[in-house]
């Protein structure tokens, strides 16, 4: 080892390690690739770059609110948390859509979130008793391109956002939050300043000891939408965005910064990307899709059976039965099992269908229940299998000991008669059998049978009486059941 005096002293090894030490190969190597983009990348880009004006790029996303709710049908029930959907334009920073449902994050909920984001936002804000004016909240399209996080909008139902409403649907890398940061924070804004301070909020420092915050829920689910509904009204028109990176031509015009402004600003400088479609024609293609089989006897689907106004009028079950099965798109909503939605006309178009009369036990049923019913019959049906093969098998022993029996014991009796004197005087045979049977199966009723008539006994006054003739129908009431019996034995 080298003298002490000629040793770097630890504040210069300090030093000399910070100057030389390469922060992101350190941070890489200790913590991987994936912390450090999402946690100590540099951040220079800007989220608003992304989208030219309003509709140009929309972001979704869901997370369970932090506030416990309790039932409207009974007020002492606590339900547990609602899952909230937000769904958030971009270039305006505006909420364009919302939703919370007590549905897990799944299709359901993004579904419900993009329907109210294209619904009327002044009808849509009367069902809960809030008058607004259009200007209040302006949306009402559909967006160019939507951002998601690979859940929900990741596969067959986002498909159709591409083939039917002409959505680019987008989806950011596993693990990385940061890609809708914008959409993020608003779930944070949205629990800062409203859902935090509610009755039945989580309290994140609750420790051991503490009163359960649960048992403070009181707010229902349409109660809780109410308040969001103010929440979503009151961030649109009244929160001033300093932060707004605004461009010349803002500044030129000097926009404030609030989303609603900043909306009817882009509305009327860069058009281009706002759309509308009938509200039917987008409830059918955000509903989920699938594929269902036309036979004799209703249109099925996932084991339930449907019929239509339009299949009966045109033959569809008719030709079935002579062609075979044929397959067509449909809708249905997770919600009801009662209708099917048949997409006809390039899938801009529906017919409801309804069960048929066999099916009405699934009738109020939701398709979970529907389908759990379902899936428990045919449990229960391979759980039987072993046993209905026992008894068939056991059936099967006893018919055949039956039948060996009867077998041996013919055999013994064919030998000694012919085939000729064996088929000769079956009506015979049988009459005498049906008399053995009428002898022998004849009900007695009562406990003790009649006395049979006393024999060789003699009236006094037998020469006196007068016995009549027999009457014609009685002649016939003696030839027509011996007639009958000839023609049974002739048959």
């Amino acid at each position: 080892m080298p003298p002490a005096e000629a040793l770097p002293t630890f504040r210069q090894f300090q030093y000399w390690y910070t100057k030389e030490r390469q922060a992101e190969l350190a941070l890489r190597a200790r913590e991987g690739d994936r912390r450090f983009e999402l946690h100590h990348r540099a951040v220079l880009g800007d989220s608003t770059q992304m989208a030219y004006g309003p509709g140009s790029v929309y972001q979704i996303d869901a997370t369970p609110a932090d506030v416990y709710l309790v039932s409207s049908l009974d007020t002492t029930r606590i339900i547990g948390r609602p899952v909230l959907y937000f769904v958030v334009d971009v270039f305006s920073r505006m909420i364009v859509g919302f939703s919370a449902t007590l549905e897990g994050p799944s299709w359901l909920g993004a579904m419900l979130a993009l329907e109210n984001t294209t619904c009327d936002k002044v009808a849509f804000c009367a069902e809960y008793d809030i008058s607004i004016s259009p200007d209040e909240w302006p949306s009402h399209h559909l967006p160019e391109k939507l951002l998601a996080d690979r859940g929900e909008l990741e596969g067959y139902n986002a498909d159709n956002l591409v083939n039917a409403l002409n959505i680019t649907v987008a989806n950011t890398p596993p693990y990385r939050a940061d890609w809708k940061g914008i959409v993020e924070r608003y779930f944070r804004l949205s629990n800062d300043r409203v859902t935090r301070w509610l009755p039945g909020a989580v309290r994140a420092d609750s420790g051991r000891g503490d009163p359960d915050y649960r048992l403070d829920a009181n707010l229902t689910l349409d109660e809780f939408r109410k308040i969001l509904i103010w929440t979503v009204l009151t961030h649109n028109n009244h929160y001033r965005m300093a932060w707004y990176p605004v461009d010349k031509t803002m500044m030129r015009d000097q926009i404030e910064p609030y989303p609603t402004r900043l909306w009817q600003w882009g509305i009327e400088n860069r058009v281009g990307h706002l759309r509308t479609m009938p509200q039917e024609v987008i409830r059918l293609n955000l509903l989920p899709q699938g594929v269902a089989s036309i036979a004799r006897d209703g249109i099925h689907f996932q084991g339930l059976r449907y019929t239509c106004e339009q299949a009966e009028k045109e033959n569809w079950y008719i030709n079935a039965r002579e062609r075979g099965r044929q397959k067509i798109d449909v809708a249905y909503d997770m919600r009801r099992a009662d209708t099917l939605y048949l997409r006809l006309s390039d899938h801009r178009q529906i017919a409801p269908c309804h069960l048929v009369p066999k099916f009405n036990a699934y009738q109020g049923l939701d398709w979970y229940e529907a389908q759990e019913y379902i899936a428990l019959g045919k449990q229960r049906s391979k759980a039987a299998a072993t046993g209905q093969l026992q008894a068939n098998a056991a059936y099967q022993s006893q018919v055949d000991n039956i039948v060996q029996q009867a077998q041996a014991r013919q055999e013994q009796s064919f030998s000694k008669q012919s085939k000729l004197a064996r088929l000769k005087g079956i009506r015979d045979n049988r009459r005498q059998e049906r008399q053995l049977e009428r002898g022998e199966d004849n009900w007695q009723l009562g406990d003790t049978p009649e006395p049979d008539a006393p024999e060789n006994i003699e009236s006094p006054d037998t020469e006196d009486v007068y016995i009549p003739e027999p009457k014609k129908i009685d002649l016939f009431r003696q030839v027509i059941p011996q007639h009958q019996e000839d023609n049974n034995d002739a048959n």
